[in-house]
């Protein structure tokens, strides 16, 4: 994301096994690993399926279409949460100045 990457959110980093889009997947903040249901552990960090489905998508639109495509409030959290953490882990430190920006981003 921040380089131009992101993280396979399809295939679990431990297991290997191909993540199914319906399957929420969970994450270790501030690492980049993902982990099917079977694989998560205590301290893992839910990406719902939505989420997922969020993220695949806007990867293939233009940015002008990402802002125009509708998801919940609840979802929306989610993954703004995953995509700091991703970042935070990328350049690893906090985002101190997004945490003090609020509800603008």
């Amino acid at each position: 994301m921040l380089n131009g990457s992101m993280p396979d959110i399809s295939v679990c980093s431990l297991c290997g096994r191909y993540i199914p889009e319906t399957w929420n997947v969970f994450y270790l903040p501030l690492r980049d690993l993902i982990y099917c249901k079977d694989c998560k552990h205590d301290g893992c960090s839910l990406l719902p399926a939505g989420g997922r489905a969020y993220l695949n998508r806007t990867l293939q639109q233009d940015i002008r279409q990402v802002f125009k495509t509708g998801i919940d409030s609840v979802l929306r959290s989610t993954v703004k949460q995953f995509i700091y953490n991703t970042v935070e882990g990328y350049i690893d430190t906090p985002l101190k100045s997004l945490q003090s920006g609020g509800g603008i981003l």
